[in-house]
Order: C-alpha cells, then structure tokens, then sequence
C-alpha cells in the first residue's frame, strides 16, 4: 500500500495532523505519523525516537510537510545537525529522492513575503512568526522555494486551514489513490473479468468482442484506434454478456499489433479502463493477447466522454 509520512510540528498542529491522518486513511493510503498511535508508523528497537523517525521516512512513497507557525526545537545538543526534527526530515526525504509535498499557511506565506521584501534580516518579528525563535521556520520555507540547478521540486501550496488543505490533498494525491483503490478492488475480488477476442472479418471490417465474466459491468464503451471514439455498450448486467467491435482499415491487412480499449462502470461506482494488445500471426489472425494496463479513474463522470477520442490523464 502507499505510504505517506507526515512531517510537521506536532504540539500545536495536534488537530490538523489527526484530521489530515483520517483523510489519508480514506482515500486508501497508508498514513504514516509518529504522534498516533494506531498509524502506521513503525517503531524501531534500538534506535531513538528521531532515528526511528528517519528510518519511517526512508521507507515510505511519499513526504507531505505542513509549515504553519512553528519551527520545532534544534537537536543539536543531541548530536544532530542544528536543525529542527521537521527539517531533519526533510532532509532525509531529499536525500531519499521521495515525492515531497509542501503545505504552507497561508499567514507564514504573508510573513515571508514581508521577510524576503527586507532583504531576509536575521532578526524579525511578523504578524504570524512572532518568536525570533521560530526564524528558522522562515528560512526553511525559502530553502525548499529557492530554484536552483537541481531537479528537485521547488513548489509548495497554500492553505488556509485544515479543510482547504484536505482538499490540496485530494487533488496532489488523486493518482495514488486511485491505484490504492483499483487494488483494493482487485484483491477483494470487486471487479468483474473481461475477456475480449478476435471475432473474424468481413473484408476490410475487422471484429473484435469480450465478454464480462464473473461480475457486472455497466456503461460498457470501447474504442480502437482507427475510430478514435467511444463506442456505447450499454449495461452488461448479466453474466458472460458479450459486446462486439468493428475495426474497419484501409487495406485488407490488419496491423500487427492492434489495441482495444474498455471502459466500464462497477456496481460499486468505479469507472475501470482496460487496453488490451493483440498480436496477430498468418491470416491476420491473432496469435496473442494481452492486458497492457488497467486503471481507475475515477467516477462515472468519465463514462460520459463517448463521442470523445481522448484518453483521459
């Protein structure tokens, strides 16, 4: 399952962590943070707590980081770098090369602003970072923004509290969610199987059918690619109902490889798309077939693209 370590400071952000935990958690991700005590953060023997804290960040897919208004305590005095826990974390992330995503509040964003606009002084004092205590906070912010030649990211979002920042990350971590999902589906076997075949021909009218097994798939649609759209099915809501593609070319001549995509609808309200390779030998006809990728994506609302010849991103 994918793993999301969550970094920040804990004691003031107390609420919003939880919230952003149970949010994480719904969209089928695995939430990894120290302060909770049923997330799945691992607990390592032997190691301190801020090793144990590297060590979960190294082993996870990706790094959320949420910048409000504290900076945290140096560790330095306990033979770490003079540098918070939070930005200890950071660290280690880069230099992991994990997918990193940086939340700001939208006040600290206000201060920083005013920061860099005063040529960063290393005293300071704004309407949100108000301790000279928490000025690292500042220049943490200006590390992770400042571009450089590397290829490392550079962008950060703004959020004003805890529900715009829910739905920062519904939108940055749609993909992953949706893979957690269509796993999910597949291991609880929730998904019905389509087995598509080489029909036959008629000239230059190539046919290609499936039929859905073990389960039921509504709002059927396929596309080949010399339509370039989205042929309607309709519902196949019985077991091992069949559906037919004709794939009309130029020549006589089938291509040597040929795709055919399916997408359907599950009881469940998951839209599916399935592309599927054939590989044809002598006669034009098929001596092979394989799935080439299976997705999710999303709710319906993607099957309402019929007369449409994209594929969704």
């Amino acid at each position: 399952m994918t793993s999301v370590f969550v970094s920040s400071t804990v004691y003031d952000l107390v609420d919003v962590r939880a919230e952003v935990r149970a949010h994480l958690v719904g969209m089928g991700l695995k939430a990894v943070l120290s302060d909770h005590p049923t997330s799945d953060f691992s607990k390592v023997p032997d190691a301190n707590s801020i090793e144990t804290c590297l060590v979960n960040v190294r082993r996870s897919d990706y790094f959320v980081l949420i910048l409000d208004q504290r900076y945290g305590h140096s560790l330095q005095s306990a033979g770490f770098a003079d540098v918070s826990a939070t930005h200890l974390e950071l660290q280690t992330a880069r230099e992991k090369n994990l997918s990193i995503h940086v939340y700001v509040r939208d006040r600290l964003e206000a201060d920083y602003g005013l920061w860099k606009k005063q040529d960063r002084p290393d005293t300071f004092s704004g309407a949100w970072v108000k301790d000279s205590r928490d000025l690292p906070l500042l220049r943490l912010l200006d590390e992770h923004a400042r571009l450089d030649t590397s290829d490392r990211s550079n962008w950060y979002s703004t959020f004003r509290d805890s529900v715009d920042l829910k739905e920062q990350l519904s939108k940055d971590f749609k993909q992953p969610a949706l893979h957690a999902r269509l796993l999910t589906l597949t291991r609880c076997g929730q998904l019905p199987v389509v087995r598509p075949y080489y029909e036959g021909r008629a000239g230059n009218v190539f046919k290609f059918g499936g039929q859905i097994f073990e389960g039921v798939a509504l709002a059927v649609q396929t596309r080949s690619p010399a339509s370039g759209r989205w042929q309607a099915h309709g519902d196949l809501s019985n077991q091992r109902q069949n559906f037919v593609v004709k794939h009309e070319v130029a020549s006589l001549q089938l291509p040597m490889t040929f795709q055919l995509f399916v997408r359907y609808e599950t009881v469940w309200g998951d839209s599916i798309e399935d592309c599927y390779q054939f590989t044809h030998g002598s006669d034009d006809i098929p001596s092979e077939q394989r799935i080439v990728y299976r997705q999710l994506l999303g709710d319906a609302s993607y099957l309402n693209t019929v007369d449409s010849g994209e594929k969704p991103a």
